[in-house]
């Protein structure tokens, strides 16, 4: 077993000697030119060309107008920065008066089921909160995946904070047709309670 590949390779008739005579020659890498490439002495002057030009660009202040000068320090991301510190004090009221307003205990067995977007949704409450929300005495809104009770007072600060902020109250419309209604509805003589339980 002390033959190489390559011997192995003849004696099996799968190569000639040749072949591997030439596989066994070390092969010399040629250089990559870069047609783009200076001689070493003409890149270096130009490199230390751009050099000082830069360094000179940095000691000489621009010379600018007052508004340009304002508006220049409003970067792209200082302008992100700032819209989402807005966004984080916005919030940060929000949570306090949800807090403070909320109902805290309101889970029961009874279900209310409401609408959010195309999804309906069910929160079990007691028969007091239950009453309430029928009555639109109470809202429903969601903070940090949390569901809360609000009067409509705080939920209409919240939506004045942010207007693009959950909050449902019983009795609205929710842009399907005007008041709620459908005009092509069969059953539009037909009151069905809303609390209604079977």
């Amino acid at each position: 077993m002390a033959d190489s590949l390559q011997e192995q390779l003849v004696k099996a008739g799968l190569a000639t000697r040749e072949q591997a005579d030439k596989a066994a020659r070390p092969k010399a890498k040629k250089p990559k030119r870069n047609p783009k490439a200076q001689t070493g002495d003409a890149a270096a002057r130009q490199g230390k060309r751009r050099r000082q030009a830069d360094k000179s660009k940095d000691r000489q202040p621009a010379k600018r107008s007052p508004a340009k000068n304002r508006d220049s320090n409003k970067t792209p991301a200082a302008v992100e920065d700032a819209e989402l510190i807005e966004r984080r004090k916005i919030k940060a009221e929000i949570k306090a008066l949800i807090e403070a307003d909320s109902v805290k205990d309101f889970t029961g067995e009874i279900s209310f089921n409401f609408r959010i977007g195309d999804r309906i949704r069910q929160l079990f409450v007691n028969e007091a909160a239950h009453k309430s929300i029928v009555a639109s005495e109470l809202a429903i809104t969601r903070l940090n995946r949390e569901t809360h009770l609000i009067p409509p007072a705080v939920a209409e600060k919240v939506k004045a904070l942010n207007p693009n902020w959950l909050i449902v109250l019983n009795g609205e419309s929710h842009g399907d047709a005007p008041n709620g209604e459908d005009p092509d509805d069969p059953y539009t003589g037909y009151d069905v309670p809303d609390d209604l339980r079977w």
